[in-house]
């Protein structure tokens, strides 16, 4: 059986609080400092995604949803994902966005014909530090557009899987 602690204030022995719960379970920590990662979250891709459309489209399964503790705290966002194009001379752009708000481009993915070459493939790697300004649930996710046919962990000429993409956010106090 596992152990269970509830408690609404923990103080030190001088009556100083180190930490309190709110009605909905939140812990805040008093002391902590700013630039303390309070959580993390993750997400790991390692299906296949494909589209072929210009506006961007949300990437199925590469989001990732945190609850900040504080409205004042920041999230830092760490994505990293395999894109591929498949149409010579056209590009693949990847987005992220919070919410429905698109915090702008962070991968450009133009595939150039080289002899032999069938697809080409390579790995982006972007961080943000979003400012939510919320205590509200908030998802993070990668959105994915082209003027061609572009995929994520995938390949032109068949079903294969390429690669992984992961999404990570951690809330960082104010």
């Amino acid at each position: 059986m596992a152990s269970i602690l509830r408690f609404d204030n923990w103080q030190n022995s001088d009556g100083t609080s180190i930490a309190t719960t709110d009605a909905s379970g939140n812990i805040s920590f008093a002391g902590v400092g700013a630039g303390k990662i309070l959580q993390v979250a993750t997400t790991r891709k390692t299906d296949r995604f494909s589209t072929s459309s210009t506006t961007p489209v949300a990437v199925t399964g590469l989001s990732v949803s945190i609850t900040p503790s504080s409205a004042t705290s920041k999230v830092l966002v760490l994505v990293s994902t395999n894109l591929a194009q498949a149409t010579v001379d056209k590009t693949a752009t990847a987005y992220m966005y919070r919410d429905s708000t698109d915090l702008g481009a962070y991968a450009k993915h133009r595939y150039q014909n080289s002899p032999g070459t069938q697809w080409e493939a390579d790995e982006y790697s972007s961080n943000f530090l979003d400012a939510p300004a919320t205590t509200s649930a908030i998802t993070y996710q990668v959105y994915l557009s082209t003027n061609g046919t572009a995929y994520v962990n995938g390949q032109n000429g068949g079903s294969a899987t390429y690669g992984e993409s992961a999404i990570t956010v951690m809330e960082v106090s104010a």
